[in-house]
């Protein structure tokens, strides 16, 4: 019984200590306090829609962004200010302009008619969701990410 009590309080202890020591946090921002590249990339693409809510989120150092709109978008920055994901609301469609071309064209030849629902971006590509819900990846250049 005694060997149990130590396990337990070993337990809490580490998962306290663990807690103090993150550096994990989220902290609301106003659209003022968005690095300028994301309030120019919100006025440009939502100009009309509303910040419902906006946080900047530091996990490990590395500080992003989460921006949500009145209209149901979704989207998320570095700490740059640059886009790293945009969310349409189920059925809508991302604003034409954040795609690169090269990628819009190809859906366009490959998938036409369909719209875009999400897009993310990473230094390894671009990863898109169409909205009947296919995905398709993009090398950084735009190019397709072919899988023999």
């Amino acid at each position: 019984m005694k060997k149990l009590a130590l396990l337990l309080m070993l337990v809490l202890s580490a998962g306290i200590f663990m807690t103090a020591c993150s550096d994990d946090k989220d902290e609301p921002v106003q659209m003022t306090e968005l690095p300028q590249i994301a309030q120019n990339f919100l006025s440009t693409y939502f100009g009309k829609d509303k910040i419902v809510s906006a946080e900047k989120e530091t996990d490990g150092g590395r500080v992003t962004y989460d921006v949500h709109l009145n209209s149901g978008f979704e989207i998320e920055f570095d700490q740059n200010g640059e886009w790293t994901d945009v969310d349409a609301p189920y059925g809508k469609v991302i604003p034409s302009g954040i795609v690169p071309e090269v990628i819009a064209n190809y859906i366009e030849v490959q998938c036409p008619g369909v719209g875009i629902n999400e897009i993310s971006r990473d230094s390894r590509g671009y990863e898109v969701e169409l909205v009947n819900g296919t995905e398709l990846r993009f090398n950084p250049d735009g190019s397709p990410v072919i899988y023999s």
